[in-house]
């Protein structure tokens, strides 16, 4: 766990405070802290970000360092990233799905849904949203 990488572009952010009687689509321990998006380095190699994380906040405060090294070090959440179940990659990647996906994923914008509570995110890599939550 570390910092934001540098060239990792984050260009949104939403908080996520519980509002009593809204849906829970998403874990309570994604409550009271903060989505961002990192819409990914074009220019480096290898590319780092390409990748949605969570930031908690304890009692409306954020987290405080983990470590004094330089950067400092930030707990966080990978949200939605490459990788596969067992843990995030950072960098490029993408799927396809029949004739849907994308070749390269590339966060942007990013909102909870008052309806069903979800975190839907979306990319500029194909144009497509995506949805994180429990199913419908």
């Amino acid at each position: 766990m570390s910092f934001l990488p540098a060239h990792s572009a984050p260009l949104d952010i939403i908080f996520n405070p519980h509002i009593e009687g809204a849906p829970l689509g998403l874990p309570e321990a994604w409550l009271g802290g903060a989505f961002v998006t990192q819409h990914g380095s074009w220019n480096t190699e290898p590319s780092v970000g390409h990748a949605v994380v969570y930031f908690p906040f304890g009692a409306g405060q954020p987290s405080m360092p983990e470590s004094m090294q330089t950067p400092p070090a930030f707990p966080y959440t990978v949200v939605l990233s490459g990788g596969d179940a067992t843990a995030p990659v950072d960098g490029d990647w993408g799927w396809h799905s029949g004739d849907r996906g994308e070749d390269r994923v590339r966060p942007v914008g990013v909102a909870v849904s008052p309806i069903d509570g979800a975190l839907y995110i979306s990319s500029d890599g194909g144009g497509l949203l995506y949805r994180v939550g429990v199913p419908l």
